[in-house]
């Protein structure tokens, strides 16, 4: 049985990325990251008390539960949550959408086609689930973030279960809330690490990633990808191929 969960870092309002992330694995691998994330929360840093819930985010700005750290010891805690992932074993998944070329290049029908770039990044972290589900004959379960559980989404998912019964493949979907699973609590870590280094990027021009992330990259075997303006290029010309604006009226009609 593989098990997969997901969450979601740049939805905000003014976001210049949005990615979606997460972790893939059997369930013996699994158990080994709540076991060790679980030994983390009650000793997050030498001499810090216990938390409820890690946020890479949070941990990164001093704030919510860690308002007052000192940057040693949260800098500390992020190493520690990256080493677990790494113990785990599990397998690092990101997608990741720049929304200025996106928004400049997947506009009118195209968009109602396909959605927007959340849902974009969303649904390919599904379709990976999906085709690692097949490739090793095994059921998938996956988690998402229960905080963008929306009817959109949820009708990805659909499309999803339909694609995968056609595949052969059994997979399900669940929501639930990143306080109260540690499977997403290291998916949030993966998310907002790529979040930041995906920003960073747009922002500076450089690829080198910072030493978290570039930890990260080097001790796991992670797959995704960073949406680039040519592969949206590539996306609004097939579709136009395969939907000419002819047909699409004639369809309105």
């Amino acid at each position: 049985m593989l098990r997969s969960c997901f969450d979601d870092s740049g939805t905000h309002a003014d976001s210049r990325v949005v990615v979606w992330g997460g972790l893939i694995g059997n369930t013996e691998a699994f158990s080994v990251l709540e076991y060790l994330w679980e030994q983390f929360l009650r000793e997050p840093a030498e001499g810090k008390p216990s938390i409820k819930k890690f946020s890479a985010r949070d941990c990164r700005r001093g704030r919510g539960e860690f308002d007052g750290w000192e940057e040693g010891a949260r800098d500390r805690a992020r190493k520690i949550a990256r080493d677990i992932i790494v113990k785990s074993q599990l397998v690092p998944v990101c997608y990741a959408v720049p929304l200025d070329d996106f928004n400049r290049i997947i506009r009118g029908r195209v968009r109602r086609a396909f959605g927007d770039a959340n849902a974009i990044a969303f649904a390919a972290c599904a379709d990976t689930a999906m085709k690692l589900a097949k490739k090793r004959n095994e059921a998938m379960a996956c988690v998402f973030d229960a905080g963008q559980e929306t009817p959109f989404l949820t009708e990805l998912l659909a499309d999803n279960i339909k694609r995968a019964k056609d595949m052969s493949v059994p997979i399900s979907h669940t929501f639930q809330a990143v306080a109260d699973s540690y499977g997403l609590q290291a998916a949030d870590t993966i998310a907002t690490e790529h979040y930041w280094y995906t920003l960073n990027s747009i922002q500076t021009g450089s690829a080198e990633p910072e030493p978290h992330m570039r930890a990260l990259l080097r001790d796991t075997d992670p797959f995704g990808y960073v949406m680039v303006r040519a592969d949206m290029e590539n996306l609004r010309d097939r579709y136009r191929k395969q939907f000419p604006l002819w047909r699409y009226f004639g369809r309105k009609r």
